[in-house]
């Protein structure tokens, strides 16, 4: 099985709920420069539509690349995941699970109406594949604890 952490595992999800904000940034900041000649009077310094929509396209092009440098290491981590969960020796509901959680970076209540389960059967197969993944985890409140203190972190 290959070397791969539970911290790994939750960076996923951080690191893509951060790539999510910063693609909605990029879609407002692309709204801004098309109707920046538009609409320039509101500026308390006054700039030219030309300056302000340079600024912005500027601004666009250092996003894209840090969007595309993100999302590379994004995938190359879900491609580190994919094969430990692939190594292991997850039943096929636990692989979906942990493939609709990690892989897919769904929230809980959608992973629950694709797989047409109960909340509870869905999060009793989440911990079961989360001891066979890291045996050395004890504690399942304290697996799930960790999680809810994630997500709390990146609210």
């Amino acid at each position: 099985m290959a070397d791969f952490s539970k911290e790994e595992l939750y960076e996923i999800r951080d690191m893509h709920a951060s790539l999510e904000h910063e693609m909605k940034r990029r879609a407002s900041l692309f709204n801004q420069v098309t109707v920046t000649a538009i609409d320039t009077t509101k500026d308390k310094v006054k700039t030219s539509p030309t300056d302000k929509r340079a600024l912005l396209m500027a601004t666009l092009a250092d996003l894209d690349t840090r969007i595309e440098q993100a999302t590379e290491e994004l995938n190359g981590k879900k491609q580190r995941a994919l094969r430990f969960f692939e190594g292991s020796e997850l039943t096929r509901e636990e692989y979906e699970v942990m493939y609709y959680r990690f892989i897919a970076c769904l929230e809980w209540e959608d992973i629950y109406s694709i797989m047409y389960w109960s909340g509870s059967y869905i999060q009793s197969r989440y911990r079961i594949a989360m001891r066979k993944l890291f045996p050395n985890e004890a504690n399942e409140n304290k697996l799930m604890q960790t999680e809810t203190n994630t997500q709390q972190q990146n609210l």
